[in-house]
């Protein structure tokens, strides 16, 4: 991760807002709403990582080697945060903290590196969205309900941990959502 991250010493002055939460949280909802209002958004590399190994018959997947694929999902999520408009403000689905969480969440100790990268990339706030109460599997969301809440609780912690005061939006509807976050960013 260093040589990705001394590449940009301009990284952090843009302005980036992180969307979180345990799967089922309606991140993907906000962020579409958002960007429907012209926000820019950056959605999640975990998935989109799953998608193309599955599609590709590929074996780095978090229910093969946790790992391994939270350490690419990282460089990747580091990767597209570095090629982002320094002008602009963002709104990303997970921040790379996320990825300590999914190990703590499993009683694994994240790498060291992915620590160390978690704490020099900031991001200017954190927004927790509360899982809603439908929870939902697919092809690339595989974690049972128990397991949501104990990612959730444990990315809560995580950012925390890491100084963030981490903002809770409760699971109303969408639009309420997006009106709760974007009041926040204004009232800084």
């Amino acid at each position: 991760y260093k040589k990705i991250y001394q590449t940009s010493n301009q990284f952090n002055s843009m302005k980036k807002y992180v969307l979180t939460g345990g799967p089922c949280a309606g991140k993907t909802s906000v962020l579409l709403e958002l960007k429907k209002r012209g926000y820019s958004i950056v959605s999640e590399t975990a998935r989109e990582l799953i998608a193309k190994e599955q599609k590709n018959n590929g074996n780095n997947l978090p229910w093969i080697n946790l790992k391994k694929f939270q350490e690419t999902v990282a460089k990747k999520q580091l990767e597209k945060e570095l090629k982002l408009d320094k002008t602009k403000e963002y709104f990303l689905d997970r921040g790379i903290a996320d990825g300590i969480a999914y190990f703590k969440a499993e009683d694994l100790d994240p790498p060291e590196s992915l620590i160390e990268l978690a704490k020099k990339n900031r991001y200017d706030k954190i927004f927790l969205l509360s899982r809603l109460k439908l929870h939902k599997t697919d092809s690339e969301r595989k974690e049972t309900p128990n397991q949501a809440e104990k990612i959730h609780k444990s990315i809560k912690e995580v950012y925390s941990n890491l100084g963030y005061k981490v903002i809770e939006i409760p699971a109303l509807n969408v639009r309420e959502r997006v009106k709760l976050i974007l009041d926040k960013i204004k009232n800084n």
